[in-house]
């Protein structure tokens, strides 16, 4: 038993050590997270929002359509169309016709700075109407999609032989980028002129692939809505035409170079493929992307129906949305017919009789979850199951990609406000307008955006009041269960629309990035002569962690302190306003006074909480650890003391650890009864019974003769330091002295080391299993 518990103890004293020496490394290392949660949380959330607008422009407005966030420079590049020269490096006064513009604006750094524009510039001829719509950028290329009158920047491109009259020609152009500099050099493009008008909407080009895609709304109609007023953005008044079907074309780059001076055709058509309805039924497309498993999704609305546009089936005259995917090397519907599940085109639709719009399409684009799609847009039926509503209200639906079913769906409403600031929409109930949607890089997180009408306020986005004409809005939702996580509404005393085609981007944080136009003062003011009405781009960004944005100047006291991730339900009462600089902050209120930290008081309690939890923990893991340390020295000095022991030839010696300190001996064996019968001696129970002049009770005399040295225990100063008592096991004798074996049967037994070695080795074996050091047997 003792080599046992000596091997044990030090084997397991070994492992602790190094299991213990672990333990500390790992808190050590924890430790500092434990200290400093505020410092991680408020490094994380800290963000500066910044707004631009711009202008003045003495001669016309902009009308932004689309952008696109170039992470390899931190700069937006925003396209659209403008009756005015803002853009320009120069005015010519005889250049009065709208035209496509190209303006590169930087975004600040991650905690300080503005926006601010880099570079810009108009993309028109002298007396031809022209506008852009869409914006795609591949490595050094850019793509701008757009639409130009006979004579437009790709007049000499256009086929004027052709069998089909052309009023409206779409175009492509194709440009050299350099995102550093902000250079733009048009090498050409392609003239689309399939029918007689034809209006490119969408434009997909992505990094490594030659081939680009373009859909377009198309139409043999050529009437003339003499949409000549500035104030009108041309992505939603069409200049010409009616009764528009759906095109999309492919087209691949022909490795024609820049040529000063001369505009080259770049771009091969492959195909050209047409989506039209039965009845006659109208087609208006709203967004086209391509996912990863190369599939083309196209998405938009139509009060027909077809096969590529939502189904065979008549749903009656009210307009519906449409998904259809289609595929990027016949541009046919693909379909499964082994797959029950898959569906190659399907119909957005709520109620008979009434409006379901799809307005644009996004997903994740960095591949987190390429399983799913989300679309946005506006509905006056019951997308949500909640029941039909009066005015239009806006939503975002996450689709299953396989089946094109939804997994979830949010509808946003507005309530009537409570006081309007100027300029109301006169006419109509509160409607909401879904126009946008983007995934944030992560995945976590999606966001939609749109424009609030009619004097509308949204719940929960800490305001009461409306700004005035149109608003827009944003609402952030986690790409899991569609939960909100803000709501904002944002805008002037005057009109101010999200970008149509594309206006919602995030940054390389995701950080919201909103693109528009407004008629207001949202981040300049403008002079009492400028003319009314003309409409200014803007461009702003919005905190992902909490909401904050740059509160518009026209009236900084309407800005207030909303409380983050507070859903209390529908017509909840917004938070009471209450501004804080010019930026709108939306951090939760706090109790014990103003809070300059740019972190949640809630977050704050919760990082307080994580700090005194982790220090407790910290110093009853090190208590523990000290105390099992203690624990461990005591049995280490146990060994000291036996292996001490060992060196006088005593075996039967046991050590107890005594409740008033020191150490307990006991005899076990024949040495309870003074016997310790070593290599080469003998006794009997004869010798026993010799009685006191034989030494009863004293070590044998050997026949080799006393050695006083070998003996200690004996010695009655070390029995009291020890703390001496004989082993009081019955089977062994009784404190007095006196031995009680049993029966007479026992008295033949030897009680020597020797003769007792068969019991022994059964004792020390039913010892091991109860052995208090451990259950293992080394």
């Amino acid at each position: 038993m003792k080599n046992f518990r000596l091997q044990r103890t030090i084997l397991k004293s070994r492992y602790t050590n190094a299991r213990e020496v672990a333990v500390i490394l790992s808190l050590l290392v924890a430790l500092p997270y434990c200290i400093f949660p505020l410092t991680v949380v408020s490094a994380q959330q800290t963000y500066t929002p910044a707004g631009i607008q711009s202008g003045p422009d003495v001669v016309g407005g902009s009308f932004a359509s689309a952008a696109i966030f170039n992470p390899a420079d931190n700069t937006v590049v925003v396209t659209g169309t403008t009756y005015g020269r803002f853009w320009q490096d120069r005015v010519d006064e005889a250049d009065s016709s709208p035209g496509c513009f190209l303006v590169t604006a930087r975004l600040p750094e991650v905690h300080h700075g503005d926006i601010a524009w880099v570079d810009s510039g108009k993309i028109s001829t002298i007396a031809h109407k022209e506008g852009c719509s869409s914006i795609a950028l591949r490595g050094s290329k850019l793509f701008l999609s757009g639409h130009a009158d006979t004579g437009g920047v790709l007049e000499e491109l256009r086929n004027s032989a052709s069998i089909v009259p052309s009023t409206q020609y779409g175009m492509l152009l194709d440009m050299d980028y350099d995102g550093g500099s902000s250079r733009v050099d048009i090498v050409g493009g392609r003239v689309l002129q399939d029918s007689p008008v034809v209006f490119p909407v969408a434009v997909v080009a992505l990094p490594g692939e030659s081939e680009v895609y373009v859909a377009s709304m198309a139409t043999d109609s050529t009437v003339d809505h003499d949409y000549s007023n500035e104030q009108l953005d041309p992505q939603r008044f069409f200049p010409y035409g009616s009764k528009f079907h759906m095109t999309v074309s492919r087209l691949s780059l022909n490795g024609a170079r820049f040529q000063e001076g001369t505009v080259l055709n770049t771009l091969d058509e492959q195909w050209t493929k047409p989506y039209s309805t039965k009845e006659a039924g109208d087609v208006y497309v709203a967004g086209m992307i391509k996912l990863s498993n190369e599939i083309l999704v196209v998405v938009g609305s139509t009060t027909g129906y077809g096969g590529g546009v939502g189904g065979l089936v008549d749903t009656g005259p009210d307009m519906d949305g449409f998904v259809t995917k289609l595929h990027p090397v016949t541009g046919g519907v693909p379909v499964e017919p082994g797959n029950p599940k898959h569906q190659g085109t399907v119909r957005i639709q709520s109620v008979d009789g009434k409006d379901d719009f799809v307005a644009g399409v996004c997903h994740d684009e960095y591949r987190h979850d390429p399983g799913h799609i989300y679309i946005v847009g506006s509905t006056s039926g019951d997308l949500d199951r909640s029941g039909s509503a009066a005015a239009p209200r806006g939503y975002l639906m996450k689709l299953d990609f396989e089946s094109l079913q939804p997994v979830w769906t949010k509808v946003l409403a507005a309530n009537a406000a409570t006081t309007t600031i100027a300029n109301a929409t006169s006419g109509g109930r509160p409607s909401v307008r879904g126009v946008s949607c983007v995934v944030t890089p992560d995945g976590e997180a999606v966001y939609a955006a749109g424009v609030v009408e009619n004097s509308g306020v949204l719940p929960l986005s800490g305001t009461m009041t409306s700004f005035g004409g149109k608003d827009i809005y944003v609402v952030k939702y986690d790409t899991v269960d569609g939960k909100e996580g803000f709501v904002r509404q944002i805008g002037s005393s005057e009109d101010d629309e999200m970008a149509m085609r594309g206006g919602l981007l995030t940054d390389s944080q995701g950080n919201a990035v909103l693109v528009g136009h407004t008629a207001g003062s949202l981040y300049r003011t403008r002079e009492e002569s400028e003319k009314a009405g003309v409409s200014d781009i803007f461009l702003l960004t919005i905190s992902r962690y909490d909401g904050k944005y740059q509160f518009p100047i026209e009236h900084p006291e309407y800005g207030q302190q909303v409380e983050e991730d507070v859903v209390s339900g529908p017509g909840s009462a917004p938070q009471t306003p209450e501004m804080s600089g010019t930026t709108m902050n939306a951090k939760a209120p706090s109790t014990t006074g103003s809070d300059s930290s740019g972190v949640l008081g809630l977050e704050k309690w919760t990082g307080l909480t994580i700090l005194l939890v982790g220090i407790i923990t910290s110093l009853l893991l090190v208590g523990l650890l000290l105390a099992r340390r203690s624990n461990r020295e005591v049995y280490t000095s146990r060994n000291q003391v036996l292996d001490y022991l060992h060196q006088f030839d005593v075996e039967d010696v046991d050590l107890k650890h005594s409740a008033t300190g020191g150490w307990h001996c006991s005899y076990t064996n024949g040495l309870a009864h003074g016997i310790n019968i070593r290599d080469g001696s003998s006794s009997s129970n004869d010798d026993i019974a010799a009685g006191p002049s034989q030494g009863v009770g004293l070590l044998p005399v050997r026949t080799g003769g006393f050695d006083p040295l070998t003996t200690p225990l004996n010695s009655s100063t070390l029995r009291d330091s020890l703390f001496v008592n004989d082993d009081s096991d019955g089977r062994l004798g009784r404190p007095d002295g006196h031995h009680s074996f049993g029966d007479d049967s026992s008295a033949d037994r030897r009680h020597t080391a020797i003769h007792e070695s068969r019991r022994s080795s059964t004792r020390k074996t039913r010892r091991k299993k109860l052995d208090a050091w451990g259950r293992e047997i080394v």
